[in-house]
């Protein structure tokens, strides 16, 4: 069988659109802790994204991620490392399809039960999983596109119910609570 990749722009697309279901669930409730301040939250997680994409680009290196944690680290600590990093992946996949289940309940009750809606989102999951890889990224490319669309149509639509009254001014003492939120705003951001 002949060995498939991805180009750089269809694994840019997968990283995004799994990481815009997180954030669009978990960072409304993180920016809530930063207060007057909640739109700059993740301005202020910035540096801490910045942070961590340089730290784990220069530890893949030329070779990759997983090779060059084994390069760097030496076989047995980089092995366990990655071992630690695909249990806590699959614990936080888990954790997203339980959520996904839940959502699928609470919209739609028709007097199911959780396990069902568990197993019809985990079937829709293995059979996407067991498809080709280039039919995959693509359908990763056009629901990325699908949310970018959706989310700029509700940004646009919403901007005329802004008052700048409600956004500014701010003062010292919503400088902490920016930062608070904005390190929970790094940790959603930490789901990619």
């Amino acid at each position: 069988m002949k060995k498939q990749a991805l180009s750089q722009v269809q694994l840019s697309a997968l990283v995004w659109a799994g990481g815009l279901a997180p954030a669009a669930e978990l960072l409304p409730a993180a920016a809530l802790s930063a207060g007057r301040g909640a739109w700059l939250a993740p301005l202020a997680a910035l540096p801490l994204a910045v942070l961590s994409v340089w730290l784990l680009t220069r530890l893949a290196g030329d070779e990759g991620l997983a090779r060059g944690i084994l390069g760097g680290l030496g076989p047995w600590l980089g092995r366990g490392v990655l071992f630690l990093y695909m249990m806590w992946a699959l614990g936080l996949l888990t954790l997203r399809l339980r959520l996904c289940a839940g959502r699928m309940l609470s919209s739609g009750y028709r007097d199911g039960a959780l396990p069902y809606f568990l197993l019809a989102a985990a079937g829709v999951v293995f059979w996407l999983a067991g498809g080709s890889l280039a039919a995959f990224a693509r359908a990763g490319q056009m629901f990325l596109t699908v949310l970018a669309v959706t989310g700029g149509a509700i940004l646009l639509l919403s901007l005329p119910q802004v008052r700048i009254i409600r956004l500014l001014p701010l003062w010292r003492e919503d400088v902490g609570p920016i930062f608070r939120g904005g390190l929970a705003a790094a940790g959603v951001l930490g789901w990619r």
